[in-house]
């Protein structure tokens, strides 16, 4: 199902499993699709999350020319991407309610 990351359209507590496949590098606001998801989980549920990871970045990675979901299509359609995560990026996801 294709949705709006920064805005699911579900209730809160509906998934017990939520999985985006190379989703998280794509959004243009990571911390609020992360809370979106924590919202829609369950108390328990799990969220898969997979994304491309560098364990080499200190930073989370971004393609300035990158700066409208048009360009992010572009990108995905060329076999490129947004973002890559870095380590720090799980201490992040708490910060989002998990």
């Amino acid at each position: 199902m294709k949705v709006d990351m920064l805005n699911i359209p579900f209730d809160e507590a509906s998934f017990t499993l939520l999985i985006a496949n190379h989703v998280m590098e794509i959004v243009s606001d990571d911390a609020q699709a992360l809370r979106e998801i924590h919202r829609v989980l369950k108390p328990g549920g799990f969220a898969i999350l997979q994304t491309p990871f560098s364990a080499r970045l200190d930073n989370t990675w971004e393609d300035a020319g990158i700066d409208s979901d048009e360009a992010r299509l572009e990108s995905l359609r060329a076999g490129g991407s947004c973002s890559s995560l870095w380590p720090g990026y799980f201490r992040a996801i708490h910060c989002c309610g998990f």
